[in-house]
């Protein structure tokens, strides 16, 4: 009896493969060529439902398997859910090659402030810690390669790497203001809705697509700073405060503080 690999199963395992290329956010039209690869007879109009029915931020799409597996984080661009909120068959493997990243242990969110900024208390999250070589050097990357520039985009000001990994832990879903911090010099402070989402599919993780114009080169830009402090021997650390006014208060403190 011949059996047919379910698509929403075939959809999990070229995000899994994206992801594990770097390729992060990937896109629908990512996932449904990559299916297609897999088995040219899934035509994009019988894909494209199932996508939105596994995605837990979207509405439509049959309900089913899979349900979870991905997060919408834009118009067309989508992550794997790292909640363990997916209804997964047992049968579907993580791939090999999937990155191993470096993660802090959690923090404590009740614990109190650990610093004041500009009059504000901040939680410590961790220290940032980019995947090493065996032998303790940094681990580089140069994702730019991977993608298909058929536009002949220009790499943008920081787009040319390498880069380094990292990841914070990935249970903090949290809107706020966080700050990158060197002993006590302030390097960087943004807003975030999602702060986890922000760092480990964005600063940490660079795609592709973003070492191009056009693209987000804000994570370019931290990740190379993070690879600057590192390559230095400089230990940086991660602060946050929890807040629903995150992007009002960035400008605020970005206007009065002045940091890169």
């Amino acid at each position: 009896m011949i059996t047919t690999t379910p698509t929403w199963e075939l959809i999990l395992n070229c995000a899994q493969a994206l992801t594990a290329e770097g390729n992060v956010p990937f896109t629908r039209k990512q996932l449904i060529e990559c299916v297609r690869l897999k088995d040219s007879g899934r035509l994009p109009g019988t894909i494209n439902p199932i996508i939105q029915g596994m995605t837990v931020n979207l509405k439509g799409g049959p309900a089913g398997r899979g349900r979870g597996a991905l997060r919408s984080v834009g118009r067309g661009q989508f992550v794997l859910t790292t909640s363990g909120e997916v209804s997964l068959d047992a049968s579907v493997k993580k791939l090999d090659s999937a990155p191993t990243l470096q993660t802090s242990h959690s923090p404590d969110m009740k614990s109190g402030p650990s610093r004041t900024i500009a009059g504000i208390d901040y939680e410590k999250i961790c220290e940032l810690e980019p995947e090493r070589e065996p032998d303790g050097a940094i681990r580089l990357f140069k994702p730019q390669s991977r993608y298909a520039n058929e536009g002949g985009l220009g790499l943008n000001q920081y787009g040319a790497g390498p880069f380094c990994r990292f990841k914070i832990p990935a249970n903090l879903p949290l809107a706020g203001v966080y700050a990158i911090t060197r002993d006590e010099a302030l390097l960087y402070i943004g807003e975030c809705e999602n702060l986890s989402r922000r760092f480990n599919y964005g600063y940490g993780l660079i795609s592709p697509r973003n070492c191009f114009r056009g693209g987000q080169e804000t994570n370019c830009r931290i990740n190379a700073l993070v690879m600057k402090e590192m390559e230095a021997g400089r230990a940086l650390h991660l602060y946050f405060h929890r807040c629903d006014n995150y992007k009002q208060l960035e400008t605020q403190l970005r206007r009065d503080l002045k940091p890169q």
